[in-house]
């Protein structure tokens, strides 16, 4: 995979339900005051703030590294925002398992704040908050917020050539360790946070039918997997 190179920036992408929130805290830990969060506020409709002038003017002086980390999509994706961007860490888990844990996730913040938000507008649950349609029907995101065009003939091209490490959420504390030594930094316990309560599961057919349709993420997923069986 790609060597770290701490005078140029590095982008972490926080793909959605794969341990962004306890990840950002271990990044804040490690890069602080060079970290900057780039998230899209999709209640109050508002574009990600770019790195302030000092964090910027101090990482090209040497003083400290500096790490993007965020959602990188759409109209603030890595090619419109950030098109030099070269170097990349990210956390990535079963497709399945963020293909539900999405739809729990959505239920929650229905329930605690009434409404989910998409670009400033409440929406509604897709599929009616059926689970099965839901898994089923519901593209994997996955793809989406990788930095490059990906395939089953250059994933695992893509990947060494562009990214210093991808974790797994299903080994979170084994990926924290790997990454702490490729960027020189020293290992700390993950944090869980931000789980949401699962109260169904979907059907045999429907978890089928979403594996068939995608052999990709499921290869991007069990080579990050290899990657992380050892330090």
């Amino acid at each position: 995979m790609r060597q770290y190179n701490p005078w140029m920036i590095l982008f972490s992408i926080h793909i959605p339900k794969c341990g962004g929130t306890s990840f950002t805290k271990v990044l804040r830990y490690w890069f602080w005051p060079g970290f900057q969060g780039h998230y899209f506020d999709h209640e109050t409709n508002r574009m990600p703030p770019r790195p302030q002038w000092f964090k910027t003017a101090l990482h090209r002086g040497g003083i400290f590294p500096l790490c993007i980390h965020g959602h990188f999509e759409e109209e603030c994706s890595i090619e419109r925002t950030y098109p030099q961007a070269k170097q990349f860490i990210t956390v990535i888990r079963d497709p399945l398992e963020m293909q539900l844990s999405l739809f729990f996730d959505h239920q929650r913040r229905l329930k605690e704040k009434g409404a989910l938000y998409w670009k400033g507008q409440k929406v509604e649950i897709e599929y009616g908050g059926d689970i099965d349609a839901w898994v089923e029907q519901r593209h994997s995101y996955l793809l989406k917020f990788f930095p490059r065009e990906i395939n089953m003939a250059n994933y695992q091209e893509v990947i060494n050539k562009y990214f210093v490490h991808i974790g797994v959420i299903e080994n979170l504390q084994q990926s924290i360790d790997i990454l702490s030594k490729k960027l020189n930094k020293k290992s700390c316990v993950v944090p869980k946070l931000n789980e949401s309560p699962r109260t169904q599961l979907p059907s045999e057919s429907s978890i089928k039918r979403f594996k068939e349709k995608h052999t990709l993420e499921y290869a991007i997923y069990e080579y990050a997997c290899e990657i992380n069986q050892g330090v």
